[in-house]
């Protein structure tokens, strides 16, 4: 879209970016450049994964727990 000084609006085309995309998945993630803390922190988040159904997810005792929690919850507060 490009604005005229008339406040037109005028639909241009849309031009394809040529730009060479490169991937953000590093082969070594330097870990030493951060804390230790901070390190398990990306260690820990970088080996989950999600969970695609229902039949994946009722065998993930992390689900279960969690799932678990939630109910907990919303049964506390009567909802």
């Amino acid at each position: 879209m490009v604005f005229q000084a008339s406040s037109e609006i005028v639909d241009s085309p849309l031009h394809q970016s040529t730009r060479i995309r490169k991937s953000t998945k590093l082969p070594y993630f330097a870990y030493f450049y951060y804390s230790s803390y901070f390190t398990s922190f990306l260690v820990f988040v970088h080996c989950l994964s999600e969970l695609f159904s229902y039949k994946e997810a009722i065998f993930d005792l992390y689900w279960q727990q969690t799932m678990d929690e939630e109910l907990s919850a919303l049964h506390k507060i009567d909802t």
